[in-house]
């Protein structure tokens, strides 16, 4: 689709302006804050936003851009590896798709299908607060509370918030 290779083209270009050399700026730390969920559809337009409670983000310090990022829940946490130029934006060189995917899906098991749905990761570090999302688009959701009468396209995002503590 269209979007999926706009998308695709930001990414490379993300990807490219990560790899300048050293990096002046050191974002190691630990965010504490919140993660989210927030779903959306465009037909009938409606949004749903369901709490997923405290988060703590850290930022470790891997070379010179590189991050070994992790967060933690009371539900437990994930570790990958990003990258984060000097204006903030992150990249996500490893990726993986298939288990962000799995991810999100458990979140909403039984009410919406993510079997043809694409996830996009995003996030920015803007005056000591990091931001990460995932949005998954290309799914469907049954906004009947799994009662099956209101099954309609939702994109779906995951957020992990926090400001450096």
């Amino acid at each position: 689709s269209l979007m999926r290779r706009i998308v695709l083209a930001c990414f490379l270009v993300l990807a490219a302006c990560g790899d300048e050399g050293p990096s002046g700026t050191d974002y190691s730390g630990s965010y504490p804050g919140e993660f989210y969920a927030i779903a959306t559809s465009t037909a009938p337009a409606e949004r749903d936003s369901l709490p997923g409670g405290n988060v703590t983000l850290t930022l470790d310090r891997a070379g010179d851009n590189r991050y070994q990022f992790s967060s933690t829940t009371e539900l437990g946490g994930s570790v990958g590896e990003i990258v984060i130029n000097d204006a903030g934006a992150v990249s996500f060189p490893l990726f993986d798709e298939p288990e962000s995917l799995e991810l999100i899906s458990s979140l909403f098991t039984g009410i919406c299908d993510l079997s043809s749905a694409v996830v996009t990761p995003s996030g920015s570090v803007v005056n000591n607060h990091l931001t990460i999302t995932l949005l998954a688009t290309g799914g469907t959701c049954d906004w009947s509370a799994g009662q099956g009468t209101d099954v309609r396209p939702t994109q779906i995002q995951l957020t992990w918030t926090g400001t450096r503590s």
